[in-house]
């Protein structure tokens, strides 16, 4: 058995974990962004089979969001996945999806930062536009996200005393 000390108190560590629990995402409340679509997708769907308590999926596409949400519903558990359109290249996309977040959820475990894009342009004419715009969603919308749901973040692991997580 191991100690880890954090913030003054002394947390038991058994050594006999087994596989199941140690991968165990049961009771986690997981936030996807790009959570629709290709590897985001591929993300939802695992943490949803491998039975997250509730699994928030974000990005701009209502639509999409929505079906993927009753598809994983439906072959599931209904209510695990749930759903949030939101502008993430932009800060006032960011601000919107926090806000709506936590008028709905008390705990967030594990915040998956996915959504991205990259500029198709050659680099000889690669615009300022198109490097801002991919540099706004694959860069400052992390920061603003991780910045605007770090006490979420921070109280969840506070009260279910194990770490949240940030990918």
């Amino acid at each position: 058995m191991s100690l880890l000390k954090r913030e003054e108190e002394e947390i038991d560590c058994d050594d006999d974990y087994d596989d199941e629990n140690l991968f165990s995402v049961s009771g986690k409340v997981v936030m996807i962004t790009g959570g629709a679509k290709g590897v985001g997708k591929m993300i939802t769907e695992s943490f949803v089979k491998r039975k997250a308590n509730k699994v928030i999926i974000c990005g701009r596409n209502a639509k999409d969001l929505e079906r993927v949400s009753k598809e994983l519903n439906v072959a599931h558990e209904e209510g695990a996945c749930d759903w949030i359109a939101a502008d993430l290249s932009t800060e006032d996309g960011c601000e919107s999806l926090c806000v709506e977040f936590k008028k709905r959820y008390i705990e967030l475990d594990v915040l998956v930062n996915n959504a991205g894009n990259a500029w198709g342009e050659p680099f000889e004419k690669h615009s300022a536009r198109g490097f801002s715009r991919t540099y706004d969603l694959n860069v400052v919308a992390p920061f603003l996200l991780i910045q605007k749901l770090a006490d979420i973040l921070e109280s969840t692991a506070k009260t279910k005393r194990t770490p949240s997580r940030i990918i």
